[in-house]
């Protein structure tokens, strides 16, 4: 699922994925939670003061590439 992008995602798109946290989390797979009113909070983006953002290799573009590397930040 994707929701509205935060102030660190927003520059490059428009969208960014859904991330739960703890306590929303529980509400997500609560089955007794029915009403989409409910989950409002759920589907929210995330605070930007809880991600960071900084420029990674180019080895991240290739799908093959499924390894720490891909996390590793640019120089």
């Amino acid at each position: 699922m994707t929701t509205a992008a935060n102030e660190v995602v927003l520059p490059v798109h428009k969208r960014m994925p859904l991330i739960l946290g703890a306590r929303p989390y529980g509400l997500w797979i609560d089955r007794r939670v029915q009403e989409s009113a409910e989950l409002t909070e759920v589907l929210r983006p995330i605070p930007a003061k809880q991600m960071r953002a900084y420029a990674v290799l180019t080895w991240v573009n290739d799908p093959r590439h499924d390894d720490a590397r891909c996390l590793e930040q640019a120089a």
